[in-house]
């Protein structure tokens, strides 16, 4: 029983963190509604730094004149087996 209890809390701050995570995605540039992993922000600051961090990575992407791609935010780690909507 005291196993169980041990595992159960060193799970839950895993768990926890993961709400605070941010993954970016981009198109592909021939199937602009593919979404191809790029980063994924996951900092002790938490879920606001995550976000805001993201997202201004996103733009300055999306700002570059030879860029053919869009770039997008989402809450959460990448889905195993790809990133794909």
């Amino acid at each position: 029983m005291a196993i169980l209890a041990a595992l159960t809390g060193l799970a839950a701050p895993v768990m926890a963190q993961e709400v605070g995570v941010y993954t970016l995605y981009r198109s592909d540039p021939v199937d602009r509604l593919a979404a191809e992993h790029v980063a994924t922000f996951d900092t002790r600051q938490g879920a606001g730094v995550n976000s805001e961090t993201c997202l201004t990575v996103a733009g300055l992407l999306e700002a570059q004149p030879e860029n053919d791609r869009r770039y997008w935010c989402r809450p959460g780690r990448v889905a195993e087996g790809g990133a794909t909507d």
